[in-house]
């Protein structure tokens, strides 16, 4: 079979940074304190919350009051996207895929829905709030909002779905499947998803700023945001005189078995990398928990295996917070934006134990024409994947 090129010509993005990439890019400081009504687990705690942004763009506000924070956000990066791969309203193809990736978007409308039955009033639950506690739902709304009748699907697969949802949609474009997607991750914060994060990460993983690629690490921002991509075949790309920021390569995924967790992380990064990335972006939180301590020992062994090769790092959630699916499709994003500009930003709060190699490639700088990228993904049970981007 005859597998098509995937081109990324979109970016849509609105986060703690604001809307669109500039802002990350530019460093503007995101992080802000945690809210007292959530009870901040240390003093220094940190969140990195979405501010102000366009939300009538697409919708009307009673269309608003209907829907909850991920679908707001997941559906305002899916136009931004559209329009920045040059599809104006209603004019993206109908055969469209969307494809989203999140571990956590509905757990402020599961709980905000089923209050009313825990406080033991249950005459007082509105149906009308059943279908936002739906992972799918907030797919379901861009694809109903833009048009879009192709493949749709929800990845919850934890902090790896958004990077696992754009493979997924680079899949169905090279088998035909589809001529263009929408591919990228949402997570959104409350009060109670403030509290899972407390469960989830433990209080010691909160406090203070972030601390990347040393053994110690810092402390976990837990983060809310949206990021989606549009991927397209190459031909039709070209065709219609849209803007690549950059092609789609390699793929591969896999889970640790007992042996050596560095060496399985290195091959499985080598299998995804048809050249020599001369970035890579990993999927490190900054808080040193055992699976970004085995990134980091990865990304050390990789970078003296390579000594007179030149590669950049750059830590999306040193610019954005940790926030799970929506970080690893801001991961992709960044990869493609480095590309296209042929520069790679810096990255912020490198631990001050850092590898000084490791160090030296965190400080950015400028890439070459041909360059590629490595966009990396591991997690706490074990799963990991890499995704390849190419000039």
């Amino acid at each position: 079979m005859n597998m098509r090129e995937v081109a990324i010509t979109g970016i849509g993005a609105v986060g703690p940074h604001g809307v669109g990439l500039d802002g990350m890019l530019d460093g503007r400081f995101v992080f802000s304190a945690w809210p007292e009504a959530a009870s901040p687990p240390h003093a220094e705690s940190l969140i990195a919350s979405v501010g102000d942004y366009p939300r009538t763009r697409y919708f009307n506000e009673r269309a608003l009051r209907l829907m909850d924070k991920p679908m707001m956000l997941a559906s305002f990066a899916a136009g931004s996207a559209l329009e920045d791969a040059g599809y104006g309203d209603g004019e993206a193809p109908e055969d469209c895929a969307t494809l989203l990736g999140t571990a956590r978007s509905e757990q402020t409308s599961v709980h905000k829905f089923s209050l009313p039955l825990l406080q033991g009033r249950p005459e007082r639950i509105n149906p009308a709030e059943f279908p936002l506690v739906a992972r799918n739902i907030a797919c379901g709304q861009m694809a109903i909002r833009f048009g879009l009748r192709g493949p749709s699907s929800v990845l919850a697969s934890g902090p790896l779905a958004s990077l696992q949802a754009v493979a997924r949609a680079a899949g169905l474009i090279r088998s035909g499947r589809a001529k263009v997607a929408l591919a990228g991750g949402v997570e959104a914060l409350s009060r109670f998803a403030l509290r899972f994060c407390r469960d989830y990460y433990g209080d010691a993983a909160l406090a203070g700023r972030p601390a990347f690629f040393g053994d110690k690490g810092g402390g976990l921002i837990p983060s809310e945001g949206a990021c989606m991509l549009v991927l397209e075949d190459a031909e039709l790309a070209e065709a219609r005189g849209a803007r690549v920021y950059a092609r789609l390569g390699g793929w591969h995924a896999g889970r640790l078995g007992r042996g050596d967790a560095v060496q399985s992380l290195l091959d499985g990064w080598r299998r995804a990398a048809d050249a020599e990335p001369d970035l890579l972006l990993p999927g490190a939180g900054g808080a040193g928990r055992d699976h970004e301590r085995l990134e980091t020992r990865a990304l050390r062994r990789w970078l003296a295996e390579r000594a007179g090769q030149p590669c950049k790092l750059l830590a999306a959630r040193a610019l954005a917070g940790e926030g799970e699916s929506w970080s690893g499709a801001l991961q992709v994003a960044l990869a493609a934006a480095s590309l296209a500009s042929r520069r790679a930003p810096a990255t912020p709060d490198v631990a001050a134990d850092a590898d000084p190699a490791l160090a030296r490639a965190a400080a950015g700088g400028v890439l070459p024409a041909a360059a590629a990228a490595l966009a990396l993904g591991n997690d706490a049970a074990g799963a990991f994947c890499a995704l390849e981007l190419r000039r």
